[in-house]
C-alpha cells in the first residue's frame, strides 16, 4: 500500500477508536423518577396523559388526605410539570444527535456518449474526533436539565404544601368567624332585651346590631377567600374538574422545637444536594465542554475517495482537504465560551449566596411565628377568654357597657384568628426550609443528620 494511504487509514482507525469510547447515555423520564424519588420518596408514574387524571394507588379523593398525599397528587397530575418533563425526552435527543456522525457524501456523474461515468465519496474526518466532545456538552446539559426538574418538583411539593396550609387556615378562620356571628347575635339578642328594659339607649343598642351584621359580612368573606383557596390548590393538584371540597387532615403542623434544628447542619447538606445548586454546577460544565469543543470546531478534514479524472474515469485516488487556519481560528466563540464559563461560575456562585440567606432568613421566620405562637397560647389566649368569660357575667348583671364587651369578645376573636395564621406561617416557613435544602428535612434517613428535627414526623410516606 502507498504509504499515503497507510498515514490516512492510520488516522482513520485511531480517531475512530477515540470517538467509539465516548458512548451515549441515557436520560429519559425514568431517570428524573428514580432521581426524584430517591430524594423524596415520591414515585411519578410511568406515563402520564395529557388531560385525564390518574390518582396513585391506594389515594382516594373521598378521603382526609395529609399534605403529603396532596404533594403526590400533584406530582402525577401538574400540567406544568407534565410539561417539564417532556424536557428530559428533548435532552435525550439532543444527546443522541451530538453521537451521530455525519453520512458520507457520494457524488456520481452518469456515463453518456464521449463521457465517462465519474464518482467521488467525501467523508468528513473530524466528525470522528469532535464525536466525544459534542457527546460531553450535550450530556452535561441533559444532567442539568435532569436536575432543574428535580428542583421544579421541589418547588411543586412545597406550593402544594404551603397552599394546603392556607387552605386550613382559612378555613379555620372561617369556624371562627362563624363562632363570632354567633357570639354578636347573642350580644344583640341581649342588647334588644336591655333596650326594652330602658337599661342601655337606643345608640348603644344599634352598635350591638351593626357588630352583629359585620360579623356576617366577615363570615361571608371568609367563605369566600375559602373557596378561593381550594381552588388555587385544585389547581395545582390538576384537579380542576374536582367539585367537591377537598378533605385535609388537621394534623399537618409541624412541632415548634427550633431549639433542635441546627440550621448551620441543614446549609452544609444542601450545598451538596440541593437540585438548583446541582444544575448550575452542570451548567458550568456544559459550558466548559462547549469552551473544549470551540477551541477545535473550526478544523474541517475530509477524506476524499476520487474518481472524476483519468483516462478512463473511474480510477479511484485518496485525497484529503483541510482548512488552514489563516484567518479564522473561531476566536470569537472561543472568547465566548470562556466568558460563559465565568458566567456560569458566577451564577453559581450568587445562587449559592442566595441559598443560604434564604434557609437563614426562613428559620428566622420559623423561630419568630413559633416564638409569637408560644406567647399566645400559654398567655394572651387564655386572658382573652377569661376576660370574655368575666365580661359576659358582667353585662348581663348590666355591671359594665356594651363597648366593654365588645372589646373583650374581639380579643378572643383576633387572638383565635392569629393563632391560625401563626400556625401557617410556621409551618409555610418549615416548608420553604424542607424546599430550599432540597428536602433534607423530610428525608426519613437525614433525620439523625439534622439533629432529631421534630418535623420529621411529617416524614413521607413510601
Amino acid at each position: 500500500m502507498h504509504p499515503f494511504l497507510k498515514c490516512v487509514a492510520s488516522v482513520a482507525t485511531v480517531l475512530s477508536l477515540g470517538a467509539c469510547t465516548a458512548g451515549v447515555g441515557s436520560f429519559n423520564r425514568a431517570t428524573v423518577a428514580h432521581d426524584l424519588q430517591q430524594r423524596t420518596g415520591f414515585q411519578l408514574p410511568v406515563e402520564s396523559p395529557v388531560s385525564s387524571v390518574v390518582l396513585p394507588e391506594g389515594i382516594r379523593l373521598e378521603q382526609a388526605l395529609d399534605v403529603n398525599a396532596l404533594a403526590l397528587i400533584a406530582l402525577w397530575n401538574n400540567a406544568n410539570f407534565k410539561a417539564l418533563l417532556v424536557d428530559m425526552q428533548l435532552a435525550q435527543a439532543d444527546l443522541e444527535q451530538a453521537g451521530l456522525l455525519p453520512n458520507p457524501e457520494l457524488m456520481y456523474s452518469f456515463q453518456v456518449a464521449n463521457k465517462p461515468f465519474k464518482y467521488a465519496l467525501d467523508l468528513p474526518i473530524e466528525a470522528l474526533w469532535l464525536r466525544p466532545m459534542r457527546l460531553k456538552v450535550a450530556e452535561a446539559d441533559a444532567k442539568r436539565v435532569n436536575n432543574v426538574i428535580q428542583q421544579a418538583g421541589l418547588d411543586l411539593i412545597r406550593d402544594v404544601r404551603q397552599a394546603s396550609i392556607d387552605l386550613i387556615a382559612l378555613r379555620d378562620q372561617q369556624a371562627i368567624q362563624r363562632q363570632s356571628q354567633s357570639l354578636r347575635g347573642e350580644i344583640a339578642s341581649l342588647t334588644d332585651k336591655r333596650l326594652e328594659h330602658g337599661d342601655i339607649s337606643e345608640p348603644e343598642a344599634l352598635l350591638a346590631r351593626v357588630e352583629a351584621s359585620r360579623a356576617s359580612q366577615n363570615e361571608k368573606r371568609a367563605s369566600y377567600e375559602v373557596a378561593f383557596a381550594e381552588q388555587k390548590l385544585l389547581l395545582l393538584l390538576g384537579l380542576q374538574t374536582h367539585t367537591q371540597p377537598l378533605k385535609i387532615k388537621a394534623d399537618a403542623y409541624p412541632a415548634c422545637e427550633t431549639a433542635l434544628l441546627d440550621i448551620d447542619k441543614v446549609i452544609a447538606a444542601t450545598l451538596d444536594n440541593r437540585p438548583d445548586l446541582l444544575a448550575a454546577a452542570s451548567t458550568i460544565e456544559t459550558n466548559q465542554a462547549k469552551e473544549t469543543l470551540s477551541r477545535f470546531s473550526w478544523l474541517r478534514l475530509l477524506g476524499i475517495g476520487d474518481a472524476t479524472s483519468g483516462d478512463s474515469g473511474h480510477v479511484l485516488s485518496p485525497a484529503v482537504r483541510v482548512t488552514v487556519p489563516l484567518f479564522n481560528r473561531n476566536q470569537g466563540n472561543i472568547n465566548r465560551a470562556t466568558a460563559e464559563v465565568e458566567k456560569a461560575e458566577r451564577q453559581r456562585q450568587a445562587l449559592l449566596q442566595q441559598a443560604q440567606t434564604e434557609l437563614r432568613q426562613q428559620f428566622t421566620r420559623y423561630q419568630q411565628s413559633c416564638t409569637e405562637l408560644n406567647i399566645l397560647t400559654q398567655q394572651l389566649k387564655p386572658l382573652a377568654d377569661q376576660a370574655l368569660q368575666s365580661a359576659q357575667v358582667s353585662y348581663d348583671k348590666g355591671d359594665i357597657s356594651y363597648l366593654t364587651m365588645l372589646e373583650s369578645s374581639k380579643q378572643l376573636i383576633d387572638a383565635n384568628i392569629q393563632e391560625a395564621i401563626l400556625n401557617g406561617a410556621i409551618y409555610k416557613a418549615w416548608a420553604e426550609m424542607d424546599r430550599g435544602s432540597g428536602n433534607q428535612l423530610s428525608k426519613h434517613i437525614q433525620a439523625d443528620q439534622l439533629t432529631g428535627f421534630a418535623a420529621s414526623n411529617l416524614t413521607t410516606d413510601k
